[in-house]
């Protein structure tokens, strides 16, 4: 599918928490973690920009992260939301915060603003 500009400044906006999640991860030592969030996300700056973008691809990555992992962002609804065109919002990036990482110490819940440029 093509994005339109709208889906290609969300997920940019996905990008950010990732970064966000990386140093988390990073600052406690989880590298296999930070290793499975950089390949799930490692594709997307060049493939958004693709006329045939496949947003079940990236799905299907970050299946793998979040039930190997846990889940501090919630990209798989983020990922919904985009291919439905609608805006990423702090709430929805962090409505699942925490789920599955058993006994890893939990970061406090940083404040990203994903706002979308205006245009």
């Amino acid at each position: 599918m093509d994005c339109t500009e709208h889906q290609k400044h969300q997920l940019e906006s996905l990008l950010q928490y990732a970064f966000n999640e990386l140093q988390l991860r990073c600052s406690q030592r989880n590298l296999k973690a930070v290793a499975a969030l950089a390949y799930a996300c490692h594709n997307l700056p060049s493939a958004y920009r693709n006329p045939f973008f496949d947003f079940d691809y990236f799905v299907g990555w970050f299946t793998v992260l979040q039930d190997e992992h846990g889940i501090l962002y919630d990209y798989l609804g983020m990922l919904d939301a985009i291919r439905n065109g609608r805006s990423i919002t702090h709430e929805l990036a962090t409505n699942r915060w925490g789920t599955g990482l058993g006994a890893w110490p939990m970061p406090d819940l940083p404040h990203i603003t994903a706002e979308a440029p205006q245009s």
